[in-house]
């Protein structure tokens, strides 16, 4: 009996030949570490590639996630049902979603009828960090691009307790070797 998510349980060659769509979340997550070490910039430690839909990871720490959300036949953003024609290509929609912390409104131990409000300055340095990464993450989608290009997006969630997440939702081919 297998278990889930063993790769023991696939052949080199499978994997070889089936690993695009992996092979292209893992390209993705390099690309970004490697945008955000040269911008200066620290990513959460907590950083691993899925495979769901877009907030299918919890927003319970701060890190980094790259999840492969579908893969299919035909050019970035073509949709689904369009013929391919006589070339065949593979693309995946990926969504990156970099959480961190959020200033949020926190009781006093003290006294927890009173409640400490983040100061305008602490509002504006969150902001002004989810922006940084915001760009940087758009950055690394161009960087990705493959040889029929990508197409990107950056939204920015609402912050859910003490976290936010600044979401990269893409297009791109496949990674072949």
């Amino acid at each position: 009996m297998s278990t889930w998510g063993n790769l023991n349980d696939y052949p080199e060659q499978t994997l070889q030949s089936y690993g695009d769509a992996d092979k292209t979340s893992q390209h993705i997550l390099e690309t970004i570490q490697s945008l955000f070490a040269q911008a200066g910039v620290t990513l959460p430690q907590r950083q691993y590639v899925a495979a769901g839909t877009e907030g299918s990871v919890a927003y319970d720490t701060e890190q980094m996630t790259v999840t492969c959300t579908s893969i299919y036949l035909g050019l970035p953003g073509e949709p689904q049902f369009q013929p391919t024609g006589c070339m065949l290509n593979m693309s995946g929609d990926f969504v990156v979603e970099l959480v961190r912390c959020y200033p949020v409104p926190k009781e006093t131990k003290r006294n927890p009828d009173k409640v400490v409000i983040p100061s305008v300055a602490t509002m504006n340095a969150a902001a002004s960090v989810a922006k940084i990464d915001a760009q940087i993450l758009l950055e690394a989608a161009f960087n990705v691009q493959s040889t029929q290009g990508v197409i990107a997006q950056v939204n920015f969630g609402a912050p859910s307790g003490a976290m936010q997440a600044v979401t990269l939702t893409m297009s791109c081919s496949l990674t072949r070797d």
